[in-house]
């Protein structure tokens, strides 16, 4: 079984050099693929192009991130791959134990995509871009009209909405062939952030049950201790988050002497820059000069 890690990249500059320092003590053979929206300064040039990079147009932060799973999952067909997991610079995984069982799991139990709700729990409405699991060859042969919906969809309809368009276009029986990764998904949904989690449990007419806030220390947003995830965009917090799995990770001593991940814990304790400024995504294009097209909202 051949897979790879798909990683993407806006302005996160820093967040993906700190990723990639992970990768080395992964004991499974794997290919790492780096989509970038943004021109890489010049001094990340050689560690970055390394690996299989390649930057393509974002048309903007909305959409950066589908149409980079999409050049990603392309790529990793190339590389003849059988399973690639997507996910951005910043949503650091350090378990690679999960990541084998996942991969594992889709091979064996014929899953073609695998992954989890953002805004709610247990349905198909919506899938998020942070760990999502691709049957390369089912995902490429729908790839390219994926890729035309996401550039022609509504700029605020969140990725989360449109992900799953590609994925139920690919997956013909959703029910058997898509993998709900296990321990993320919670109510009201965990991608809700903390100031709207009593709006969010409103909305669905639900109490908040017993021991809700303190589960919500382990599986947030931002962080799962199981998975030993870290996608907090901020510096401070995620040293924070850092130091609650570190004794667990197998290799927490190591990784802390190397050059980026060292330098992310200097940049969060003494507040030195972090995440370089970079040039934004190039503008959306303007498809035609003539009266637009109003477009089905089904997916192709």
């Amino acid at each position: 079984m051949k897979v790879g890690f798909i990683l993407s990249v806006h302005n996160k500059i820093d967040d993906l050099m700190g990723h990639l320092e992970m990768f080395k003590y992964y004991p499974f053979k794997h290919e790492i693929i780096i989509i970038h929206t943004m021109d890489l300064p010049p001094e990340y040039h050689k560690e970055v192009y390394q690996y299989n990079a390649q930057q393509i147009d974002g048309y903007g932060h909305y959409i950066g991130p589908l149409l980079s799973a999409v050049a990603g999952v392309q790529k990793a067909h190339e590389l003849g791959l059988d399973y690639a997991v997507y996910r951005n610079a910043d949503d650091w995984l350090f378990n690679y134990d999960f990541e084998w069982e996942n991969f594992e799991k889709m091979r064996s139990e014929g899953y073609l995509c695998g992954g989890y709700n953002w805004l709610n729990v247990g349905t198909y409405y919506d899938i998020t871009l942070n760990q999502v699991y691709f049957n390369v060859p089912a995902f490429n042969t729908t790839a390219e009209d994926a890729k035309a919906y996401f550039i022609r969809s509504p700029q605020g309809y969140l990725c989360e909405y449109k992900l799953p368009r590609w994925v139920k276009r690919t997956c013909k029986d959703m029910d058997k062939q898509f993998y709900r990764l296990p321990g993320r998904e919670q109510e009201p949904g965990i991608g809700w952030e903390r100031k709207d989690i009593y709006k969010a449990f409103a909305a669905k007419k639900l109490k908040i049950p017993v021991g809700f806030w303190e589960r919500l220390e382990n599986n947030n947003r931002f962080f799962n201790f199981k998975w030993q995830m870290i996608g907090s965009h901020d510096v401070g917090a995620r040293l924070n988050y850092w130091r609650k799995i570190r004794n667990h990770v197998t290799y927490g001593k190591q990784i802390e002497k190397d050059h980026h991940f060292a330098r992310f814990m200097d940049c969060a304790r003494t507040g030195k820059s972090w995440n370089l400024e970079t040039k934004p995504d190039r503008p959306r294009p303007i498809q035609s000069d003539k009266k637009p097209k109003i477009f089905n909202r089904k997916i192709f």
